[in-house]
């Protein structure tokens, strides 16, 4: 049985923890911040090499935002296949057990340039003063394919910030 919970900060999942252990899980977290517009926004972008060998494995996203009053909210969408016009500012994942001295393979940013955002994979809504959102289906984004995060605010003044987490699996043909 898979489960996600975060408690304290920390993601439990039997599959991410086990994924953990062998050095092989990553975490990206996007600084705080609010985009004073209400237009969508790419705030995350991952891209997975072509040739890299490795398959990523979604486990979660958390999304926290604060500001929201009432009727105001932050939608969160996610992506695949984007046109990417610049990748963005560089994040460097972290990796679960740096003992390991494991690097990820994939190449993940901040605040992308994209022309078109390509196949919506699915939305959720945030309505609340603090909301904590995760999407713990399991995802996988291929050797050659990229993901991408946006929010869109109701209104201006909304601070959030995103974790991104997830583990690299040797691709199997």
């Amino acid at each position: 049985m898979e489960y996600l919970q975060r408690q304290e900060g920390a993601v439990t999942d039997t599959v991410y923890g086990f994924m953990s252990s062998l050095g092989k899980a990553f975490t990206a977290v996007l600084p705080t911040r609010s985009n004073g517009g209400t237009t969508e926004v790419p705030i995350l972008l991952i891209k997975n090499p072509t040739g890299s060998g490795k398959a990523m494995r979604l486990h979660a996203l958390y999304v926290a935002a604060d500001g929201l009053s009432t009727n105001e909210e932050l939608i969160v969408r996610a992506y695949t296949q984007p046109t990417i016009t610049a990748n963005g500012t560089v994040l460097t994942p972290t990796s679960n057990r740096p003992a390991k001295n494991v690097s990820s393979v994939l190449n993940v940013y901040s605040l992308p340039t994209i022309s078109a955002n390509g196949t919506k994979l699915f939305e959720f809504y945030t309505t609340t003063t603090f909301v904590l959102d995760g999407v713990g289906h399991p995802y996988f984004l291929d050797a050659g394919y990229s993901f991408l995060l946006t929010v869109q605010q109701s209104s201006s003044g909304i601070n959030y910030t995103t974790d991104a987490f997830w583990s690299e699996i040797t691709d199997v043909p």
